[in-house]
This record gives C-alpha cells, structure tokens and sequence, in this order.
C-alpha cells in the first residue's frame, strides 16, 4: 500500500477501511492487523457487498424506504398525471443508484410493482390495464415507468453500455476479441 500511495500520490485511510474476503476460498494470504475484518458484508458507497445474495438484500432496504415515501404520499389529493409524476421524480430516484450495481431479483419483482401502483392507486384496483398506462402521453395515457424494465435496463446499460459505443475504450476492444468465439 505504501507503493501504491507513492506511485498515484493518494493514501489509504486505514481508520475507514475494511477487508473483506470474497469467493468460495476464503483468505488466500494473510494481512497485518492495520484493516478490521468485517463479518458480513462490506459498505462501499452506500451498497453492501458480502458473500451472501447482497443484491436481494440493497434491493430490500431500498424497497423499504421507497415504503416510507409511500405512506406519506399516500394521503395527497392528486391526479393520475401528478402521481406519475411524483413517482418519476422521487420513487425512481430511491431505486436507481442500486440498479446501477445490483441486478433487481427476480423475486422482488411483485414488491417493486406493488410498490409503484400503491403510490399510483392508492388501495383501490387497478382502473386501467398495466400496458396501457406505459404508453406515451403523446397517445393519450399517463406514460408510466416500467419499473422492472427500467431498472433492468439501467442495470445493463450501466454495466455493459461500453460494449454498444462506436470508437469503445480499449478494454472493450479486448473483451470483443475474446469473446467472438463464443
């Protein structure tokens, strides 16, 4: 590490660091006392990381504060437009930044649209078929997100959006060759 902080000229503040072992094999070399070994999981940036699903369980504690949001917006008279609106604005924002790294599980699926249509109906059934409330304004409906489709896309565009670009990075260029075979 002292070589690392010479070469780039920063430091590792070794008084907010944690190691943490990933994979199947556990500790491959031993290192000095300097760094806590967490249990668990590891935060990075406000995302868990650890050997467990840690995707379900960002997916989760963000679900639940998208609740809370939920619950206080609840009560507000407002139209459908306004409601799209409000769920665009502060419900997507809640999710996204875990979509960036984390894949949403498929068994979230059901909570993540439970979640979205309580903020847009409130207790009251669905009044329009799902697919027409994803239309565009433009046709007549109220252009609502798709909140599976969203976040899967972010996550893919996040993640893999090098591999589409027209003059990529030179890893992609790489990752390219190495991958035409297959």
């Amino acid at each position: 590490m002292d070589q690392y902080a010479e070469a780039s000229g920063s430091k590792v503040n070794q008084d907010k660091c944690e190691v943490l072992w990933m994979g199947r094999e556990g500790e491959s070399f031993s290192l000095p006392d300097t760094f806590p070994m967490p249990q668990q999981s590891v935060k990075i940036l406000g995302i868990n990381f650890g050997s467990a699903d840690y995707g379900k369980s960002n997916w989760e504690t963000k679900l639940s504060d998208a609740k809370v949001k939920v619950r206080c917006w609840k009560g507000w008279r407002l139209s459908l437009r306004e409601r799209v609106d409000l769920i665009k604005t502060f419900l997507i924002p809640v999710f996204l930044y875990v979509s960036f790294v984390c894949l949403l599980p498929e068994s979230l699926y059901r909570r993540i649209y439970s979640c979205f249509f309580q903020m847009l109906w409130g207790n009251r059934l669905n009044l329009v078929k799902r697919d027409v409330i994803y239309s565009s304004r433009r046709e007549g409906s109220l252009g609502m997100v798709n909140p599976v489709v969203f976040f899967s896309l972010m996550f893919l565009k996040h993640n893999f959006g090098n591999m589409l670009a027209e003059r990529p990075p030179a890893w992609v260029r790489l990752f390219r060759v190495w991958f035409r075979p297959f």
